[in-house]
């Protein structure tokens, strides 16, 4: 099954016209119709808005695995981190591997960019101080 098959199984599973759908996606009828046909790709954005407003494991809908919807662990270790990061228009490509993560890897993660942000800090208090 390809992601616009599974894109439209996610829209009728939750019993939405093509309308409805693109209302709360910000599409148009005719933009679902042909995400669901396959000729027009599904980007980024619209990925990270079904995981924001309908728990769509994003994992599922772009390579068939899992299940539809995140369970609440998953939820809960993905909490914050698209809807945050997304205000700070940080590439969608990563917040989608982001959210793929346990959370001990995100918590490696955070470590990794608090140190480059640390870095970043004292260079410019050597700026500062010079």
């Amino acid at each position: 099954m390809q992601i616009y098959q599974r894109f439209m199984q996610l829209r009728k599973y939750l019993k939405m016209t093509q309308s409805e759908f693109g209302k709360e996606l910000g599409r148009t009828k005719m933009a679902i119709s042909y995400y669901e046909k396959g000729e027009r790709s599904i980007d980024n954005s619209i990925i990270i808005l079904l995981q924001e407003k309908f728990n769509v494991n994003t994992d599922w809908l772009i390579n068939g695995n899992g299940s539809m919807f995140l369970s609440d662990n998953e939820k809960k270790a993905d909490s914050g981190v698209v809807s945050i990061a997304s205000s700070y228009n940080v590439p969608e490509r990563l917040l989608i591997l982001l959210s793929k993560l346990r959370k001990e890897d995100l918590i490696r993660v955070e470590g990794y960019i608090q140190a480059i942000v640390d870095s970043y800090k004292n260079k410019d208090m050597q700026k500062l101080s010079s």
